[in-house]
């Protein structure tokens, strides 16, 4: 058998623990006892399940994400890429923002695309949060917003302060 339709083959058989919907714990339980790197096939489709922080699979789905850093970026990347502006903003959230800054600056060229959309469901604000370090953007400092989620006025998809 080829390593390509053996790989199919994995993914699809570990497509099966992938909950079947938002109250399903015991399937991120299950993706969560088989560990990384053996999930790691279905790693963009976990992703999915933090979309929305009120559904239950999300807090313990963010907690495996996260132990798994930054050989996550591939499927960041991914998510980056997609039009799903809300998912991208809480990529950037709850998982980017845990990571060192080296590991960030890999996907700075993203969230530079991102920090000058405009149209992004608050993931434009945290990609330029998480871009200031490298001074990939010039800013002036605005007494309404530190970049650093401290601000008078707050989205209410990411909590991250914007000018109102």
């Amino acid at each position: 058998m080829r390593i390509d339709q053996r790989e199919r083959l994995l993914r699809k058989q570990l497509r099966k623990l992938l909950p079947v919907n938002k109250d399903d714990l015991p399937a991120i339980e299950a993706i969560t006892a088989r560990g990384y790197p053996a999930v790691q096939p279905i790693l963009l489709d976990l992703l999915k399940w933090i979309r929305d922080e009120s559904w239950p699979v999300a807090k313990p789905t963010r907690e495996f994400l996260a132990t798994i850093g930054p050989r996550l970026a591939p499927q960041v990347r991914e998510v980056l890429g997609s039009r799903s502006d809300s998912l991208k903003a809480r990529v950037l959230q709850q998982i980017v923002s845990e990571w060192p800054p080296e590991a960030v600056r890999g996907l700075s060229d993203q969230l530079f695309l991102i920090a000058t959309d405009g149209q992004s469901w608050g993931a434009d604000l945290l990609a330029l949060r998480l871009l200031v370090p490298w001074k990939r953007i010039s800013l002036k400092k605005d007494p309404h917003c530190d970049l650093k989620g401290h601000a008078n006025h707050r989205t209410p998809q990411t909590g991250v302060g914007y000018h109102g």
